[in-house]
């Protein structure tokens, strides 16, 4: 539909359409550290998450691929005014620019090749959708398929109810926060298909609308609830301020009240617990100030890192700097996706895609008052969806999952076209047309291409290690991930570990990957590797670059102890168990993502200082502190791992069953140490408090 209304679809549009529908469902997960593959391909593909790559093959490659068709097809492309193409293409080139600038270039390299992918959905829509029922295929795409995943959101919670009323629906998502994007989106992309659709057949999508609007409720995202909230003002906004006839309005408040009646009604059912109801998070004071209070520490974290690298770090590495400053322990996303961009792409990309973004919205509202009242409803529910979600950027990082960053490029790209100026055709040379479509299109699919391979071959060798057990098939496998690692750190890494033919060459391999790759878990690995070669100072020398980027890391620390126990030297130990104690005292420690999981590494310091101490005193007050901190941990965190864990989920926060009973042990035998230490008329600490929070099993 590159002409006009009445033209013939071609190929380029339906690939458009076919992502468009895709993303929703597949578009959930961002690529962190290999993982297993617990439900075949097909099975992670939609909700399990172990390959995010791949899905955003599966999905980039019909936006790159229609864009490439198009571009060889018509001399003549709708394009998008010329401010946003310039300050659109010198933003993802400056992304690509900031990669030289980190320290993660290969996860760096693979994440801005998505930016290719939302800036090509952008101009494929522009260029396919016509003015027309174009615009409206693609919009029923997206909102039959976030109804789907609403509708699969709801189930989700009516199946676990009974056992988990509190719990917080992911619909196949990464998170309940990220899931919500796609909810606010589809919720007011439909009401805006129903403000355009004629009698009866309105109801389709207003019940779509509701599905998701329900499912918004059941995944407790006080952000999502806001985000819609502004795309609804919107919504409303635009259809009073036009002047057109005011019934899509009735359609608007119809789906927000049988959503809300539909997701109430669902928690209205659900038992009720010691902790409160079904929906216990949004009344929680508690929570919410957890939460906020996570979330500014996120956000002054994110502003420091952006003002120590104003050239930024690199696409997709916030979750490796995030933990430089000192204020958080390290976290994936900042969620904030315009501070995530200013920490990934510097200062310079945030203004540029800010710029983008204010041009964009001085031409999506022109001429509305100049068309057809049924237009201007399906207008409103496109750019209260899209502001919407731009405005659920500004508490989560939205833009980091393919779906809902894919969706926000294409509903810029059909409120621009529905727009007046926003966009034009223009004239391009053949021979220009083929250059920039190889550089923008091709090589970014074969980008793609090569990284879903890389993380298939990672998946593959994760399953034959953690979930079948099978060495035979891990040594298989590391040796096809040896021989074909593609320049991926992590490939190398997990070649040494599993597929080495000698210690040396393990040794190589790992430090080889945590040079290229210098996160923490990597140096880490590559420190013990080296510890068991004999080279305890190298290792030392490598574990503590990961205080460059993570200075309060609890793991380094307490590896370094290790290292230096192994030496022999009880007065650095001591140093360095005091250094690691101090750690209590950093907002990463006080304010934590998880404040149900209790780190434990700070109590072991202090039982090590109190058995290299020889003041009597200084041994009971270690030991006090040590079993105070020890009885929290059995309290709060020890329950949560018994009720969240299993064969299939061996560990909840970092946790394991396991670790629970070492822990556990080492409570026990320092409380009977401070027994003795009392003797019978001394009094201290709570023992019998104590020894009852120590009698815990599973």
């Amino acid at each position: 539909m590159t002409k006009d209304s009445k033209s013939k679809p071609g190929m380029d549009f339906w690939l458009l359409v076919f992502a468009a529908a895709l993303a929703p469902l597949v578009g959930g997960h961002v690529a962190l550290e290999a993982r297993p593959i617990d439900l075949g391909m097909f099975g992670e593909l939609f909700g399990g998450g172990a390959l995010p790559y791949l899905a955003r093959l599966i999905v980039g490659a019909p936006i790159l691929c229609g864009l490439f068709l198009m571009a060889m097809r018509d001399r003549v492309i709708q394009l998008p005014n010329i401010r946003i193409i310039g300050t659109l293409t010198a933003f993802v080139f400056l992304l690509g620019f900031a990669i030289l600038f980190g320290s993660f270039h290969y996860v760096s390299f693979g994440e801005w090749l998505t930016w290719f992918v939302y800036g090509g959905a952008l101009f494929l829509t522009i260029g396919t959708v016509g003015r027309g029922r174009g615009a409206v295929i693609v919009a029923a795409a997206v909102g039959v398929s976030a109804a789907w995943v609403a509708l699969l959101g709801v189930r989700e919670y009516l199946e676990v109810m009974a056992s988990e009323p509190t719990h917080r629906i992911f619909a196949g998502w990464n998170n309940p926060n990220a899931v919500a994007s796609l909810f606010v989106c589809g919720a007011l992309v439909n009401i805006g298909l129903g403000g355009r659709t004629p009698g009866i057949a309105k109801l389709l999508p207003v019940i779509g609308a509701s599905a998701c609007l329900a499912a918004l409720v059941l995944t407790q995202s006080k952000g999502g609830y806001l985000a819609f909230g502004l795309g609804f003002a919107v919504y409303c906004g635009v259809l009073l301020a036009s002047g057109k006839d005011k019934r899509p309005l009735g359609v608007g408040i119809a789906a927000l009240a049988l959503g809300l009646a539909i997701g109430l009604g669902a928690t209205a059912s659900a038992p009720k617990t010691p902790a409160g109801g079904a929906l216990v998070r949004i009344g929680s004071g508690a929570s919410a100030e957890q939460s906020v209070g996570f979330r500014q520490n996120l956000w002054k974290s994110a502003v420091s890192i952006a003002a120590k690298h104003p050239t930024g770090t690199g696409p997709g590495t916030f979750r490796f700097y995030s933990a430089e400053p000192g204020i958080i322990e390290s976290t994936v996303f900042a969620h904030q996706s315009y501070l995530q961009l200013a920490v990934e792409g510097g200062w310079l990309a945030l203004i540029l895609y800010l710029a983008t973004a204010v041009f964009w919205v001085s031409y999506a509202f022109r001429g509305i008052r100049k068309q057809p009242g049924e237009t201007v409803a399906f207008r409103a529910g496109l750019l209260g969806a899209a502001i919407g979600l731009a405005g659920h950027g500004f508490v989560e990082s939205n833009l980091s999952f393919m779906g809902s960053g894919l969706l926000l490029f294409i509903l810029v790209g059909l409120t621009l076209q529905l727009s007046t100026d926003g966009t034009s055709p223009e004239s391009v040379p053949r021979q220009l047309r083929f250059a920039i479509a190889t550089l923008t299109c091709a090589l970014p699919l074969v980008g793609l291409a090569v990284f879903a391979a890389s993380e298939a071959n990672k998946s593959v060798l994760a399953t034959a290690v953690f979930r079948d057990l099978n060495p035979a098939k891990a040594v298989e496998a590391a040796g096809v991930i040896k021989a074909n690692s593609f320049g991926d750190p992590e490939a190398i890494y997990l070649a040494g570990f599993y597929g080495s033919s000698s210690p040396k060459e393990r040794a190589e391999l790992v430090t080889q990957a945590a040079e290229a790759m210098p996160q923490p878990r990597l140096l880490r690995s590559a420190a013990r590797v080296l510890a068991e070669e004999g080279k305890v100072d190298e290792a030392i020398a490598m574990n503590n670059k990961v205080f460059r980027i993570d200075p309060n890391n609890l793991n380094a620390h307490w590896l370094k102890i290790q290292f230096l126990q192994r030496k022999g030297d009880t007065s650095a130990v001591d140093e360095a168990c005091r250094d690691l104690i101090k750690v209590e005292s950093q907002t990463s420690f006080k304010v934590r993502a998880i404040p149900e999981i209790v780190p434990t590494e700070t109590y072991d310091a202090r039982l090590i200082l109190a058995g290299d101490s020889e003041d009597r005193k200084e041994k009971i007050r270690l030991l006090e502190e040590a079993l105070t901190g020890y009885a929290r941990f059995m309290s709060v965190t020890a329950p949560l791992v018994k009720r969240l864990t299993n064969d299939q989920n061996p560990e909840y926060g970092g946790v394991s069953r396991q670790d629970v009973e070492e822990t556990q042990k080492r409570a026990k035998e320092a409380l009977a140490t401070l027994k003795g230490l009392y003797g019978p008329s001394s009094s201290g600490i709570n023992l019998t408090e104590i020894s009852g929070a120590l009698d815990f099993s599973f």
